[in-house]
């Protein structure tokens, strides 16, 4: 797919294409929006609110492959949290990420994936993929110790986790949880987690 190394994100769910086609398809639904808002916030200034967008967008992007995007957000990124505010500089890379960011969404819009990431088992019932359980587990125990120690890595830690976490919970469990790590109510998104998630 252009503007996406499809070897790289499917090596990240293990060869799984459904769960790829799934992740994809999130990705293009969590975006379509993005350019727009990312305009506003930069518009106005507001580097708080514009880093964390493209935080989530670099997380995102990595995911499933599309490494120039994702090379051109961390570029942002850095300027975004440079001390002199190079105006100039910043339209310029907004500019590169919007272009790059449509190809991508025109390319997934264009594309045939499956709308729900299950597979048939021998007897015909439906069975969502697996996930490596071992690494699911450092990874969640990860997100809780950010969230416990107040550290903002936990917003990159989480969109990292994001996909897999589907698999645990609906979208409007995980949608709860990601709007309260947006608002910094760390206590409330470990509580809320906590409360879907048992790695016993």
């Amino acid at each position: 797919l252009q503007g996406i190394d499809t070897r790289t994100g499917l090596k990240r769910v293990a060869g799984n294409k459904q769960l790829y086609a799934r992740i994809l398809s999130l990705f293009a639904t969590e975006n379509k929006n993005l350019i727009e808002i990312l305009k506003n916030h930069l518009a106005r200034k507001d580097t708080v609110a514009a880093e964390h967008l493209t935080h989530a967008l670099k997380g995102s992007a990595g995911n499933i492959g599309a490494q120039n995007l994702y090379k051109i957000v961390t570029d942002l990124d850095k300027e975004l949290k440079s001390e002199q505010y190079d105006s100039v500089k910043i339209g310029e890379l907004f500019r590169q990420v919007a272009t790059e960011l449509n190809l991508i969404l025109d390319v997934i819009a264009k594309a045939k994936f499956p709308v729900e990431i299950t597979t048939l088992g021998k007897s015909g019932e439906t069975k969502k993929p697996k996930i490596d359980g071992e690494m699911f587990r450092k990874s969640v125990h990860e997100l809780r110790k950010y969230l416990t120690e107040y550290d903002a890595q936990a917003g990159d830690a989480f969109q990292t986790l994001k996909e897999e976490l589907l698999l645990k919970m609906s979208e409007a469990q995980l949608a709860i949880i990601e709007k309260d790590i947006e608002k910094y109510d760390y206590d409330q998104a470990l509580a809320k987690l906590d409360e879907v998630i048992n790695l016993n």
